[in-house]
């Protein structure tokens, strides 16, 4: 998982961000489940080359995952993404609703 993450994240600060999109659907396509870094680098690359579409249907692969209840930097990469993209009022109930509460996350 570790290369397919580095592959992502070079692609994502580098350039081109359109490479880290492939990459990160050639990692699904051969099997491999993305984990929590993986999402906030592709959602970190969908702010940067606009993919907004790409980006929902992250965020559908997210809430799947059950991932957005456990993880607070899933819920701020998904919260940069929509407001980088202007679409924060689209999102923002039942986004932050799903967001686990930070006392709660420090204490586990």
């Amino acid at each position: 998982m570790s290369h397919w993450n580095a592959l992502i994240s070079g692609y994502a600060q580098h350039g081109p961000g359109e490479k880290a999109l492939s990459s990160f659907d050639r990692m699904q396509r051969q099997g491999v489940s993305p984990d929590v870094i993986t999402f906030v680098c592709i959602l970190k690359e969908c702010c940067s080359i606009r993919a907004f579409e790409k980006g929902k249907a992250i965020h559908v692969e997210i809430l799947k995952e059950g991932l957005l209840e456990k993880h607070v930097l899933v819920g701020n990469a998904l919260v940069n993404m929509y407001t980088k993209c202007g679409e924060l009022a689209k999102a923002q109930m039942p986004l932050f609703q799903d967001m686990p509460n930070m006392d709660m996350e420090m204490k586990h």
